[in-house]
This record gives C-alpha cells, sequence and structure tokens, in this order.
C-alpha cells in the first residue's frame, strides 16, 4: 500500500461528505503499516476541515460510514480529534481485500 492509497481515502472521504452536501478538504498527514495474524493494511492519520454547518452531523456518521475504495476496506474509521472548530483529526485504516 502507498501514497496513492492515502490519496484514494481521502477522495473516498471527500465523496462521503459531498453525498451529506458539504465540501471538506482532506489531508493525509501521515501513514504507516499495519498488520494482524490474517489482514495487512494501512493506518492513515487525516486532518479534515469544513466551513459548513453540517460537519459536526457528518463525522459523528463516520465510523459507519461506507467507503469504498479498490483492492481494500475500511476497517475503522475513528475521529481523535475534535479540539478546533471546522477541523477534525481522524484515523482510517485501510485492510488489503484476501
Amino acid at each position: 500500500m502507498s501514497g496513492a492509497l492515502g490519496r484514494e481515502v481521502a477522495q473516498a472521504l471527500r465523496r462521503s461528505a459531498a453525498a451529506a452536501g458539504m465540501t471538506i478538504t482532506a489531508t493525509v498527514t501521515a501513514e504507516r503499516g499495519w498488520a494482524s495474524a490474517l489482514f495487512e493494511g494501512t493506518r492513515f492519520s487525516l486532518t479534515l476541515a469544513s466551513e459548513g454547518a453540517e460537519f459536526d452531523g457528518w463525522l459523528a456518521t463516520l465510523p459507519e460510514a461506507d467507503l469504498p475504495l479498490r483492492r481494500c476496506f475500511i476497517a475503522s474509521a475513528e475521529v481523535i480529534d475534535r479540539t478546533t472548530p471546522g477541523t477534525a483529526r481522524v484515523e482510517i485504516l485501510a485492510v488489503a481485500e484476501a
């Protein structure tokens, strides 16, 4: 998995926000390999930002959101930090499909 996957994750987040009627910026700030006994993947840290009032509501749905990717799936999506209004730090775990 590579930087291309990080761009795909950011794009999936932007598409999800657009479907909710808002525009966000999504910037990958870090990525690191992840593995369990059965799976391999990549954990991405991203900074999201939006001026829209819908941002908080959309963030609340993020852990259950369907974020389709090619060749992998989102195993978890978690909001890590919401201390600054209009921004959020999230972590996304993308796992390779077997």
